[in-house]
């Protein structure tokens, strides 16, 4: 029998009949790489860096900066030496989610939220929205009306609060407001706002003052506008979050009816939700949400047999589109490509996004119960890698007749 000899493959396909393949189809490779010239290698094996109990790990997209959760503990590793620096303990061994923006690293797991700076200093991306002052009248030379009251907190990295609820106070002619039990926060400055004689716009009466303080100035030294009116933070819950057209997206399911709601922060405002107003409904788990410059997609967990969204961006507000009739596999596993889109795991292999494509239908596996991904680059080649815990079932392999 004469030889073949065989150069290129075309890479693995197990979802077809190897009989009709021919020899350049792979129908199993373990351990092998497949160039984009067609050519296989073994891949390079692997070495244990670390033991421990970890509930996530994140690298920045340079690779400058590593961090991870072990036994509860976030911490960053020192890229020369190699040594793991701890930052904040105590947290929960819920899967920890990642964003990154600006040199800043943004975790959360749906309990334990912060922000990790570029100097190594971690900061609260959650707070509890402060609660009113006690207000009584005293004499003085405000004129008569209903004013109101309400509390912020100035954090020492500069960023405001939401207000608490509000309290309210009729003052007679002549009259003063005596301010006591104002609300103080370790690392923040207490700042009171005071809308004038009935009306409803709040303006900065205090800032950094202690529990106690009068005011009896007419409504022209009143200050600046408060901009965080009624705003919330992060809510507990809400677990997947990702860096979109300028605002920080979250998403929180709820099982008693199936829905999972993704909020969305203000502008450049990632710490300030307005969760009555900035949000999308989609059915199901949301275990995905990936950012391209196109659409926000939002993936819902295979296991609901749910669904894969695009949210975008028009003239008339927000617009969602359904882009595949099946889900998305839980875990940290989208990544952004330099063109703009980016990659992530469905039930029935890895896609990307916008447009949306499965990158290899040829091939099936089983989905997993959970996926990290990235983009391993060597050699001139650049692979996107993902590492998975089995379960579940392929969706289309050639099983035989």
């Amino acid at each position: 029998m004469a030889k073949k000899i065989l150069t290129t493959f075309k890479g693995l396909n197990n979802t077809s009949d190897p009989l009709e393949l021919g020899n350049s189809w792979l129908t199993t490779a373990t351990n092998l790489n497949i160039t984009n010239a067609c050519r296989v290698s073994t891949r390079d094996g692997l070495e244990k860096n670390r033991d421990g109990l970890f509930s996530g790990a994140f690298s920045t997209k340079g690779g400058e900066r590593m961090f991870v959760v072990n036994a509860g503990v976030l911490e960053e590793r020192d890229a020369a030496s190699g040594a793991y620096r701890p930052l904040v303990a105590g947290l929960s061994s819920s899967p920890m989610r990642w964003a990154e923006l600006n040199k800043q690293i943004f975790f959360n797991n749906g309990t334990d939220a912060g922000i990790v700076d570029e100097r190594g200093r971690v900061l609260p991306l959650k707070f509890d929205a402060p609660p009113p002052p006690r207000v009584e009248v005293g004499s003085g030379s405000l004129e008569a009306g209903l004013y109101r009251a309400c509390c912020t907190f100035l954090l020492d990295d500069g960023r405001e609060t939401g207000s608490g609820d509000v309290v309210e106070v009729y003052v007679p002619d002549g009259g003063s407001l005596i301010f006591s039990e104002i609300p103080q926060a370790q690392g923040a400055d207490a700042c009171v706002y005071i809308a004038p004689a009935n009306s409803t716009v709040f303006q900065l009466a205090f800032e950094g003052v202690g529990t106690a303080a009068t005011w009896s100035l007419p409504a022209s030294q009143l200050g600046i506008e408060l901009q965080s009116f009624a705003l919330s933070s992060l809510p507990d819950g809400a677990d997947e979050i990702v860096f979109w057209r300028g605002s920080l997206y979250a998403s929180m399911h709820s099982p008693a009816d199936g829905l999972s709601v993704v909020w969305f922060s203000k502008p450049l405002q990632f710490h300030l939700f307005d969760l009555a107003a900035d949000y999308v409904v989609v059915k199901g788990r949301v275990n995905q949400l990936v950012a391209t410059d196109a659409a926000l997609v939002i993936g819902t967990d295979w296991r609901d047999g749910n669904a894969i969204y695009a949210y975008a961006l028009g003239d008339g507000g927000g617009a969602l589109t359904e882009l595949a009739s099946y889900g998305t596999v839980d875990g940290q596993n989208a990544v952004a490509d330099d063109d703009g889109t980016a990659l992530f795991l469905t039930c029935r292999g890895p896609a990307r996004a916008m447009p949306y494509e499965l990158l290899a239908p040829q091939v099936s596996f089983a989905p997993g119960l959970s996926a990290g991904g990235g983009f391993i680059e060597r050699d001139g080649d650049k692979r996107y890698v993902f590492s998975m815990i089995p379960g579940g079932s392929p969706w289309n392999a050639w099983r035989g007749r």
